[in-house]
């Protein structure tokens, strides 16, 4: 998995030696962590795992409800876990908001060697030019749809510099 969209509060640095650890101090819920003993940090965050919480509608309803058998009370008077306590409506409405949300992670897939912060703001400047058309990118370009890539991702990213066209008549050579 290669799309996704990031969500506050969440992001985890990885600690690859969990032996060199004394403790790790989760807080309730395993969300936050104090590890101490011999802790290593990167020197810039950068994706090294993703929680894949929101793998498809069907997953989610069936992992929530799963997950809502073990609840406790205290889990419940302290707002934790409420969201498993949702219909399958409100777990499916809540889902397709985060998946109009996502979009290819900088640091995977085709955005492995993109700088976050330039990635969408370049990708919006060709979608909205008009010049790219993603229809016949996939039909020029068949390795980028056998990829499994967002076309308009893989030009913004790759496609430009490998010489590809955006389009049928623009040739960038």
């Amino acid at each position: 998995m290669t799309n996704g969209t990031r969500s506050s509060g969440h992001d985890r640095l990885c600690i690859f030696n969990p032996k060199a650890l004394t403790a790790t101090n989760f807080d309730p819920g395993r969300h936050k962590a104090e590890p101490t003993g011999r802790v290593v940090w990167p020197a810039y965050p950068e994706v090294v795992l993703l929680h894949f919480k929101q793998l498809g509608v069907d997953y989610l309803i069936a992992r929530s409800a799963e997950l809502r058998r073990g609840l406790k009370s205290r889990d419940l008077a302290e707002g934790w876990g409420v969201h498993y306590t949702w219909s399958a409506a409100e777990i499916a409405a809540t889902w397709q908001e985060i998946k109009d949300a996502s979009g290819p992670v900088p640091g995977l897939g085709v955005l492995r060697d993109v700088e976050p912060a330039k990635y969408f703001e370049d990708e919006r400047i060709v979608e909205q030019s008009g010049v790219f058309d993603d229809t016949w990118y996939l039909t020029a370009y068949p390795d980028v749809e056998s990829a499994g890539a967002d076309p308009l991702s893989h030009y913004c990213i790759h496609g430009w510099k490998e010489g590809r066209q955006p389009n049928f008549y623009f040739d960038p050579l």
